[in-house]
């Protein structure tokens, strides 16, 4: 709301999404470590979006 930056980066599964929705290429679908449940979980779909386009 109040539009300041986050101090953290973004996570590689919001990467992923951008990635796919700017025509960039996806990062590996192999989940990492630090990857939560929902990084994971967007990481995957991402690749899934790009195996259906």
């Amino acid at each position: 709301m109040s539009d300041e930056r986050a101090e953290y980066s973004i996570s590689r599964g919001v990467g992923a999404i951008r990635a796919y929705a700017s025509g960039e290429k996806l990062p590996s679908a192999t989940p990492q470590a630090e990857d939560g449940y929902f990084s994971a979980t967007l990481l995957l779909l991402a690749h899934m979006a790009e195996d259906m386009r």
